[in-house]
């Protein structure tokens, strides 16, 4: 199970919620759920539903709790959100050979570091990818490292995507939730405009 969901929650995956639009409207309804949730007794007034409010506020805080998490916690590569191909594309337009040979030992010492301690299992193709790109780039010199440059960065944010997966599952688990809670009284209230006697 650990396998699969490790695959899905990868920081480029988590950077794509909170860059999309849905992250943009939670940040809307999250202030429109605080003025909402400060109103209760005029909201049931007004004949609306105090809880679906409740529930729409709940949904926003605990999204952006994940969205800020999100920010804390993830790898600076992925701050700008972005697929790695374009992320690579960023890396390779900072480049010069002393950058080169810098992102060069960060790759190792993050392909040591994961060897060593990783919590739970990271997929052998990323690891074996990384590895064969350090071999490949061990003698790169001033003349041929921009040829190797963009496998090299490429091997590193893949393997990358997969660092800190407690901060991932808490990510991931913060951004369901809200989605959970802010899509409920939505249902609800679909429910209860097609199906009348119901609710």
């Amino acid at each position: 199970m650990w396998g699969k969901l490790n695959d899905w929650i990868t920081w480029v995956a988590l950077g794509r919620i909170r860059d999309s639009f849905l992250g943009k409207a939670i940040t809307a309804i999250s202030l429109a759920a605080l003025v909402l949730g400060n109103v209760g007794k005029a909201l049931a007034d007004a004949g609306l539903d105090p809880l679906s409010a409740q529930l729409t506020f709940g949904g926003s805080a605990i999204f952006l709790v994940g969205y800020l998490s999100f920010s804390v916690f993830v790898p600076s590569e992925f701050r700008k959100g972005g697929d790695i191909d374009e992320i690579v594309g960023r890396l390779q337009s900072l480049s010069d050979f002393m950058f080169f040979k810098s992102r060069r030992d960060m790759a190792a010492a993050l392909f040591s570091d994961i060897r060593i301690s990783s919590i739970f299992g990271l997929p052998d193709g990323a690891r074996l990818f990384l590895r064969s790109k350090l071999e490949e780039t061990a003698a790169a010199t001033v003349r041929d490292w921009e040829a190797k440059a963009a496998g090299l960065y490429h091997a590193d944010l893949n393997l990358r995507a997969y660092i800190r997966p407690l901060a991932r599952i808490w990510v991931a688990i913060t951004f369901g939730a809200g989605i959970v809670l802010l899509a409920a009284p939505t249902l609800f209230n679909v429910v209860k405009t097609m199906f009348p006697g119901v609710g």
